[in-house]
Order: C-alpha cells, then sequence, then structure tokens
C-alpha cells in the first residue's frame, strides 16, 4: 500500500459560505507544490482546475441542507503525487446527526525523504496550519498513514479479544471525538474548546508548539512524521506519547485498553467547539 503523509482537519464553522469556501480554496492555490490539478464529486476526480478558490466558490450554491457534498481533489503528472477530499454537511446546524465538516489531504510520504525533507515539511505544516485559520477549524492532525493503519489494526484487534468497546459509530448519534482523541500524529491541533478544558495541562507538550489565528494550539509531537516502528505490540509503545497520556489523562486518548469516560469528560462536545467557532 502506498505511504503518504495524510492530514485530517475537522470544523464546525458554516463552511457552506461562498467567503468560507474561498478562503480554503485560496489556502491551496498558495501551496503550488500541492495544489490539485483535478478536482470534481467523482472518484477520480475529472475537471482540469487551474484555480481552487474559483472552483470552489462556483460549488458553494449547490450546497443545500440536509445533505453531505463532496470534492474530490488530485494532482496528476506533477510531483509530488498529492490529492484529498473536502467534505461539507449541508446543513451542520440543523442536521441530525451532527457532523463536522471535513478536509483531507495527503502527499507521497517519499517526496519529503530527501535532502530537502526539512524545508518540505515546513511546507506541509504550514499548508496545515494556514487551512486550520481558513476553516475555524476545531481539531486536526497530520501523520504517516502506517501510524494510522497500526493503531487502526490495534484497536480492531482488542475489540475482536473483547478487551475494548466502543459504545458506537460515528453517523448514529455517538462519535468518538466527542469521548476521546483518535490519538497522536506529527501534527495535532487542538482548538480553544480543547485548551479551555485542559488549562495548563497542555503545557510544555510536543517538541515544538505555535498559536493559531483562532486561538487554538498545533503542537509537533515530535521533529518529523518517519517515526514508525514496525516493532510496536501497542499504539502505547511510543515513548513521544506518553507525556501526553500523562498530561491529558490515560482515557482521553484511544488505545487498546481505553474506558469510556462518558461524552463531553476529557474532551469537549461539537456543542462546546461550535460555542468557539467563528461565523461568515
Amino acid at each position: 500500500m502506498s505511504e503518504n503523509i495524510h492530514a485530517e482537519i475537522l470544523s464546525v464553522a458554516p463552511l457552506q459560505s461562498a467567503g468560507r469556501l474561498a478562503a480554503i480554496g485560496r489556502t491551496l492555490d498558495a501551496f503550488p507544490q500541492f495544489v490539485p490539478t483535478l478536482m470534481g464529486r467523482r472518484d477520480p476526480p475529472a475537471t482540469l482546475r487551474t484555480n481552487v478558490e474559483d472552483h470552489l466558490v462556483a460549488w458553494a450554491p449547490t450546497i443545500r441542507p440536509g445533505d453531505y457534498f463532496t470534492q474530490i481533489m488530485a494532482r496528476t503528472r506533477r510531483e509530488p503525487d498529492a490529492g484529498g477530499m473536502l467534505w461539507i454537511a449541508g446543513d451542520i446546524w440543523g442536521y441530525p446527526p451532527f457532523s463536522p465538516h471535513k478536509l483531507e489531504l495527503y502527499v507521497d510520504a517519499d517526496w519529503f525523504i530527501e535532502s530537502e525533507m526539512p524545508a518540505r515539511l515546513d511546507d506541509f505544516a504550514g499548508l496545515f496550519r494556514r487551512e486550520i485559520d481558513a476553516m475555524d477549524a476545531f481539531w486536526g492532525a497530520a501523520g504517516l498513514t502506517t501510524h494510522r493503519r497500526q493503531t487502526n489494526d490495534f484497536v480492531m484487534a482488542a475489540q475482536l479479544a473483547g478487551t475494548l468497546v466502543l459504545p458506537g459509530i460515528p453517523g448514529t448519534g455517538w462519535d468518538m471525538r466527542e469521548h476521546c482523541l483518535p490519538d497522536l500524529y506529527w501534527l495535532n491541533y487542538f482548538g480553544p474548546a480543547y485548551l479551555h478544558r485542559w488549562g495548563s495541562a497542555v503545557d510544555g507538550l510536543g517538541v515544538r508548539r505555535e498559536v493559531t489565528g483562532n486561538g487554538g494550539l498545533l503542537v509537533w509531537a515530535t521533529a518529523t512524521p518517519f517515526t514508525f516502528d514496525a516493532g510496536a505490540t501497542r499504539s502505547t509503545d511510543y515513548e513521544w506519547k506518553q507525556p501526553f497520556f500523562d498530561a491529558l489523562g490515560w482515557d482521553s486518548i484511544l488505545h487498546e485498553h481505553w474506558r469510556d469516560p462518558g461524552r463531553g469528560i476529557r474532551v469537549p462536545t461539537y456543542e462546546d467547539h461550535r460555542g468557539y467557532s467563528r461565523g461568515g
């Protein structure tokens, strides 16, 4: 399977507006090394785009209440191999079950492993950080796809063994992100509702930190995303994760022996995040 640096950014701000979508597209356009060349609602996308901002603005009027709308993004015939998807919930303020908007981006990991790696990682982190502001996001993460697969494998094995029970799945009225963080990554973004909940517990976490324009905190848990250990037997085997467990609480982060602390106990609810989101 391909190895990518994968980013996921979630927002409960009203991203359906042309202005918000323009900001998301304008941010992608500002990073020509990552910008998609094809976009569309089908996979694979077929519409050649030279300007993402204009494409998303033109798309805005088709977004209707009570549905989900997606734009698939791909980068072809140019290095690096990259792409992603933008999910918009048509009426995020009233559509049950409550669901956030999401932007996913991926870039071929091999493109980073060259002499320019530090600069290229900084460029990707810059795009990630700016999209957080453009989306007025509440949570985001970026890291290697192998890390994500490994954690998923650990969690699935624990579920099959009966040692881990998840009360429900997203889309049924139960969402894990209202109970805990799904994992820890190279880049971790925590919106202002998290900071209000955790207070000084986040002080000193990670190897680098940066306050974002919407009052959240971007934390580099590691200097690079290339920390995968194929010999790990548990998601908690990674030493760089331990300070987060110690500071935030064992069950604030999903792992094989996680016990549900309850909705909104360890992490904010979507309603909490919505209270900090900016309109417009």
